[in-house]
């Protein structure tokens, strides 16, 4: 099921010595020239905003490469989990996803951490 390829991938991830931040992005996507870019400016969000618990790169707006660009502060929140291109921390790895991840979720891994309670109502 994809939900233990995530789980095992968000495992593995964080195993890395020192890892303090994991980048999921699905084998379908392609990452525009400026995707490190919008994911460094995001940790620095995350950093410092405790009502954060994720960054998405993936854009519903996105179009030809450079034709819509962003800016540091032009970046959106979401109380809806965009995943597809997504970094989560340790630290919330270890204190939320990882404890309550569901062996067998019934509507899958990305509509449960949709639903999670557990985020209390933090945002992307």
């Amino acid at each position: 099921k994809i939900s233990e390829h995530v789980y095992k991938a968000l495992v593995e991830g964080f195993r890395v010595d020192g890892a303090r931040y994991v980048i999921l992005l699905e084998d379908d996507l392609r990452a525009a020239s400026d995707f490190f870019s919008v994911f460094s400016v995001g940790v620095q969000l995350l950093e410092h905003d405790e009502s954060l618990w994720c960054v998405s790169a993936w854009n519903d707006n996105a179009g030809i490469a450079g034709m819509h660009g962003w800016r540091p502060d032009s970046l959106r929140r979401t109380s809806y989990f965009p995943g597809l291109g997504w970094l989560t921390s340790k630290q919330t790895w270890d204190s939320v996803l990882q404890p309550s991840w569901p062996a067998a979720p019934t509507t899958g891994w990305d509509h449960w951490l949709r639903a999670q309670d557990s985020l209390s109502g933090r945002e992307c």
